[in-house]
This record gives structure tokens, sequence and C-alpha cells, in this order.
């Protein structure tokens, strides 16, 4: 018979081994959050770009289409940018974008994000106002890839894209601020 010295030992042994796997699974986890919110800066001035090529989803997987059951969008009381984008809101930035979803962290094909809830969105051919595409890499530390384009239709009723592109190291958990003359995205990717 086990004396109680043994059993309990063993049990702490198990414990410990639990606490470091579930630790590790934190630190590089299987499955995470992503958040983005695109913004507009105040009295910025429009840098026209040029807009998406027709097929700019084509080999993403689209958020809102998906039947991947990796990904899916999250509920809109998961979002943890919200305070962020209330104090930017306070300084005259407009919130353009704001989405949150899970992904695999080794998903190959970014995720392809619209702004389907306004009234300018549009289907088919035509540009919809936020066109965005999220990648994830993780081969040497977490780094995101965005672009995301902005659509403006004119007062003659042409287009006017502005485009922001970056690709930035993030850290799980943290909030990263990406920077453009007359757009800004907020990035957050945490354990799912």
């Amino acid at each position: 018979m086990k004396s109680a010295r043994t059993i309990l030992s063993h049990g702490v042994a198990l414990l410990c081994l639990t606490l470091l796997a579930t630790s590790a699974r934190a630190q590089n986890p299987e499955t995470v959050i992503v958040e983005v919110a695109l913004f507009s800066q105040p009295s910025s001035r429009l840098l026209p770009a040029e807009p998406a090529d027709l097929d700019w989803a084509d080999q993403a997987v689209v958020l809102r289409e998906t039947v991947n059951s990796q990904v899916r969008e999250i509920d809109t009381t998961r979002h943890e940018l919200n305070d962020e984008m209330d104090r930017l809101s306070r300084q005259g930035y407009r919130l353009q974008l704001h989405k949150g979803w899970t992904q695999p962290v080794g998903l190959d094909t970014p995720v392809a994000v619209t702004d389907t809830d306004s009234p300018a969105a549009s289907l088919g051919t035509e540009p919809q106002r936020v066109q965005g595409l999220v990648g994830l890499d993780q081969r040497s530390g977490l780094e995101a890839s965005v672009s995301f384009w902005l659509n403006h239709v004119a007062a003659d009723g042409s287009l006017v894209t502005e485009r922001i592109e970056q690709t930035r190291k993030l850290r799980l958990d943290e909030t990263h601020y990406l920077d453009h003359p007359s757009l800004g995205i907020l990035i957050r990717v945490r354990a799912n």
C-alpha cells in the first residue's frame, strides 16, 4: 500500500506537469483570437491609393462566408479593444471597422474581413467600404501581415481608396498600433 506521502508527491508532480503544459499552451497556443480595429485619423488628408483587385480575397478565408470551422467570428461582447477605441473616438478618430475571430495559429492563408454592416457595402464586383486581409505567421515568432483598403465615394461619384499595408512582430496579449498618415490599426492576438 502506498503511503500518503507517495500519493501526495505524485499528485503534486501531476499538478506541476499540468500547470507547465497549460502555461506552454498559453505562450504557444494552437488557436488564437485575432482582433483588429481600423480607424481614420482626425483632420488628416486623404492619401489616394490603388483600390483592391477584384480578386483581392480569392486566396483568403473570407470571414463572413467561411465554412471553415477553425475560423469563426467572435461575439462583440468578447472584444477587448473597445476601451481603446472609445478613447480614440473621444479624441476625434473615426472607427471604420472592428472585427474579432478565432483561428489556428498555423493557418496558411490570410483572413479577409469586410465592413458588411455598412449601408455603403455592396455585393458583386463593386468594392466594399472596408476590405482587409490579416495573415499570421509563427515561423520566426508571431508576426502579422495586414492590408486594408478604405473606399470613399467622392462627390462626383468616383471611388477614392486609402490603403494601409504593414507587417509587424506581435506579442500575445498586447495591443499593437500600426500607423499611417490617414489611417491606423489596432491589432491584438490572444490565446483562445
